[in-house]
């Protein structure tokens, strides 16, 4: 596990011995079903059991931590860790005020554009989460500026 920890890797599941593509399958979306959609903790979705299409006795193992789960709301959605738990692409940045403006809790916010000086690539954050069936509202405080140019002096030559 140690090539897998370097990476980053918390839990590591592989095969004692051979085992069948139809096994890796069924084993797959088993654990994948348990772990994403039924909340469970890696250990809880882990099912132990024989490759009963191949005669060798390979079965799943698990290593590492045991009791990690996937957060099913959002990471740092105050951005009070930078960008921790976004992706980004051209401007997206957490910063503590943009002119008089500061964050409606904490003392960051995120801000994304299409430079501000920096790039001139428009600005992305983004961040994939599990909504359970049970919630049915989601807020946030979100501030759309625009920046208006009132006159353009033009220079004749």
């Amino acid at each position: 596990m140690g090539c897998f920890q370097k990476k980053g890797a918390s839990t590591y599941y592989g095969y004692t011995d051979k085992i069948t593509n139809e096994y890796v399958v069924i084993q797959s979306i088993k654990l994948l079903s348990e772990i994403i959609l039924g909340g469970k903790s890696t250990l809880e979705a882990y099912n132990p059991s024989l490759d009963r299409y191949y005669n060798d006795g390979g079965m799943l193992i698990i290593k590492g931590h045991a009791n990690l789960k996937l957060p099913t709301g959002l990471i740092n959605g105050g951005f009070e860790n930078g960008l921790a738990g976004w992706q980004k692409d051209g401007d997206g940045r957490s910063i503590t005020q943009l002119g008089s403006i500061r964050p409606t809790e904490g003392n960051r916010m995120g801000i994304i554009s299409t430079g501000l000086g920096y790039t001139l690539v428009q600005g992305i954050l983004n961040q994939s989460i599990y909504i359970p069936e049970t919630v049915n509202t989601i807020s946030f405080n979100w501030n759309f500026f625009v920046r208006r140019i009132f006159g353009v002096h033009r220079k004749q030559i």
